[in-house]
């Protein structure tokens, strides 16, 4: 019996820890893209909104272990969505000065 139990317990702690939820750059960007508020990306194409997902995605994975632990941190995401957004703005500015000349 004691074979039995051990195995089922161990199987429900990975599970509740959440180490069986795949965390890499894909799995996050999805997480974001399907996170995105109804309103206020009027301003931003498809592309642009795909690319500030992909940033997010980048410096996510590289600071946090899990999407739990990302959506913890409210704050650190919020500085995150404001890093990529300017970042984003920028190069879309670069763009248009380059198409410029």
């Amino acid at each position: 019996m004691r074979k039995i139990v051990l195995p089922i317990v161990a199987i429900l702690f990975i599970s509740c820890t959440g180490l069986t939820q795949k965390w890499d750059k894909p799995t996050a960007k999805k997480a974001f893209m399907d996170q995105l508020p109804e309103t206020g990306m009027d301003n931003f194409t498809p592309e642009m909104i795909d690319q500030l997902c992909d940033c997010m995605a980048d410096k996510a994975v590289a600071r946090y272990k899990s999407l739990s632990e990302a959506n913890a941190d409210e704050a650190g995401m919020k500085e995150f969505g404001a890093d990529c957004g300017k970042e984003l703005i920028q190069k879309s500015i670069e763009g248009k000065i380059k198409s410029m000349k």
